[in-house]
């Protein structure tokens, strides 16, 4: 069974959301991204169909297992203010022989909390 890094995210509406995480294994050591690409949904809760958000993570650096979340402030604003869940997860990209090109893993989940904004301009 696959082990997740927890890590849980406390946004506001109408407000840029930019992160950098670094995610290990179990054992503390980070993942390496070369030849993955990481892609991830909000949602209301487990089990949800409907979904809130598609998080557009991007690789920082692939060797140090780092991703960045950027979410705008014009996405942030569209978003009801709730704790939903989320996750995240490693995808094979390219035509890499020793990677199984269905090999999708999910690496990071938790909460995402939106916070309602109180200055609207």
């Amino acid at each position: 069974m696959a082990e997740f890094t927890y890590y849980n995210i406390t946004t506001f509406q109408g407000s840029d959301v930019d992160l950098d995480i670094t995610v290990s294994t179990p054992l503390s050591i980070p993942y390496d991204f070369s030849g993955y690409g990481v892609r991830g949904q909000v949602r209301a809760s487990y089990g949800s169909t409907g979904v809130l958000l598609n998080i557009l993570p991007t690789i920082s650096n692939s060797i140090s297992g780092t991703i960045n979340i950027n979410i705008s402030a014009d996405t942030m604003s569209t978003l009801p203010v709730g704790q939903f869940v989320y996750d995240i997860e490693r995808y094979v990209t390219g035509n890499l022989p020793f990677l199984d090109s269905s090999n999708t893993e999910k690496i990071l989940k938790g909460k995402f909390s939106v916070m309602p904004e109180v200055t609207r301009i």
